[in-house]
């Protein structure tokens, strides 16, 4: 018979990590939940609402409750984006059904874009369709720009007047870039 030392690790056990689940965002009337993530860190708000002064959640909670649908869209998109793969043989009938989605709500801009530039097995360049995941990420982006838009940040006394500080030339270029081009020429020009 064999003798069991401490550092015998034939005989495993697994360890369990702890599970969470979602509780809901601590600003009232929000319907966002808080993942595990969240949760482990020690929020009580979602990140539409985490760092933005107290007295502004009731505007971002009222702009969160009207993209709740593009935000589910996004979630769902980026969670399983293989159940959303516009790669896939019917991929242009799901990116039809997107674009007229974003349609009914007035965002053409964010349509799932099919002019990126890629590459292929002979190395020759060719265009390709925007894939779930980067889509729903560059959606989430959006729309947490526009939810967060105007709010103070906690703990500073700017940003509810609505005054931006005169940018540089190099800030000017990443905010166009992160920016429609419509958002943009309305902003500075």
């Amino acid at each position: 018979m064999t003798k069991k030392s401490s550092f015998d690790f034939s005989v495993e056990s697994p360890q369990k990590s702890p599970k969470y689940s979602p509780i809901g965002c601590a600003a009232h009337g929000c319907p966002c939940f808080i993942d595990g993530a969240g949760i482990a860190q020690r929020k009580n708000v979602c990140w539409f609402h985490d760092g933005i002064d107290p007295r502004d959640w009731g505007n971002v909670t009222f702009k969160v409750r009207r993209y709740e649908p593009l935000i589910r869209l996004a979630n769902a998109m980026l969670y399983e984006p293989q159940k959303y793969n516009f790669l896939a043989h019917d991929g242009n009938a799901r990116i039809e059904k997107v674009n007229r989605f974003l349609d009914r709500f007035g965002l053409d801009f964010l349509h799932i874009r099919d002019d990126l530039i890629g590459c292929n097995k002979q190395g020759q360049r060719v265009y390709r369709s925007e894939s779930a995941y980067e889509f729903a990420y560059r959606l989430n982006r959006w729309i947490t720009d526009e939810v967060r838009k105007g709010a103070a940040l906690a703990g500073s006394q700017s940003g509810a007047d609505g005054d931006d500080p005169e940018l540089d030339p190099f800030s000017r270029l990443i905010y166009s870039l992160k920016t429609p081009k419509s958002a943009f020429t309305d902003k500075f020009a």
